[in-house]
């Protein structure tokens, strides 16, 4: 008999190491996941303002009105702007809540249209004017972030852009 309640209490606590395996190991699948669509939809950002700034350079052709290469960068009304594949250019922030709240449409692209798909992220990019280091430079920063479990968590992507027709 005590031979038996002991084998049952062995059992039980191997049992109990592989159920908390098993939730531990969902818990990071989930986390795992979302930090591979957080550097994604960071990225995306990145490029996107990259875009913007390689169309100023599009646009300044010889012998035509002078385009800045910041032109639809305010950076002297405010550094935190929202972007995304449907807008032609960054939105500066309005202080609206869920302003930078990311959703999905029909076809899985993200987007800030709150027409579609609710989802976890919010992607803000931060730009700041980073002429004390380099004359003609901005440091751009895109931020995802994300809650989960009550828990925030955080991807940042930084990047230095110049104007290099100065150079």
């Amino acid at each position: 008999m005590l031979e038996m309640v002991v084998v049952l209490f062995v059992a039980s606590i191997g049992l109990l190491a592989i159920l908390s395996l098993s939730v531990n190991s969902l818990r990071v699948q989930s986390l795992s996941k979302n930090y591979v669509t957080a550097s994604l939809l960071a990225e995306d950002g990145m490029g996107l303002f990259k875009e913007v700034l390689m169309a100023n350079y599009i646009v300044d052709v010889p012998n035509a009105s002078p385009v800045s290469w910041l032109d639809n960068v305010d950076l002297l009304g405010g550094n935190n702007f929202r972007i995304d594949y449907a807008a032609a250019t960054p939105e500066l922030y309005n202080g609206s809540s869920g302003f930078y709240n990311l959703y999905t449409n029909s076809n899985g692209y993200y987007s800030h249209d709150n027409t579609g798909s609710t989802t976890v992220f919010q992607r803000v990019v931060r730009v700041t004017d980073n002429s004390a280091y380099s004359s003609d430079s901005i440091k751009v920063e895109c931020e995802v972030s994300w809650e989960e479990k009550g828990q925030n968590y955080y991807y940042t992507l930084v990047s230095y852009f110049y104007d290099w027709k100065q150079l």
